[in-house]
């Protein structure tokens, strides 16, 4: 027999109202990348990227900081190698990260069970499905 889950079942209210939201957000969101994407970022790359810069509005004001600095490695083999001579061998290979997706490209699965481990720790997605409300159900009957 099932015993009782600590964890109290969400009401249906509380379901609808996370959909609301939910669809809320997405609706906000798609409108604040395009605005940030295509109207807002490429003004911003016109301007001096070494200044921060503020956008006025009538209601707020969008603070963009300077760009930042990024670095690119240009030369893998010299690096790697010049790591390999500062820290030695061992100490970087445990410094590596690999990406599991590089580990694929090149190693069967099969292969991959000595030195990788797949477990359902992961979290989990949420997809919100609406349902036909039922004033609308009624009056299409």
């Amino acid at each position: 027999m099932p015993t009782a889950s600590p964890v109290p079942v969400p009401t249906p209210a509380e379901i609808d109202e996370f959909g609301s939201l939910d669809r809320e957000i997405k609706l906000r969101e798609n409108r604040r990348d395009f605005l940030k994407t295509d109207v807002i970022t490429p003004y911003l790359n016109t301007l001096d990227p070494n200044k921060p810069q503020d956008l006025r509005g009538l209601r707020y004001v969008i603070q963009a900081t300077p760009n930042t600095n990024e670095r690119t490695v240009v030369s893998p083999a010299k690096l790697i190698a010049a790591l390999k001579k500062a820290i030695g061998m061992a100490a970087l290979m445990a410094e590596l990260k690999v990406l599991l997706a590089t580990v694929d490209k090149y190693i069967p699965k099969s292969q991959q069970k000595a030195f990788v481990v797949e477990e359902r720790t992961g979290s989990r997605r949420l997809t919100v499905v609406g349902l036909a409300d039922p004033e609308i159900q009624k009056k299409a009957a």
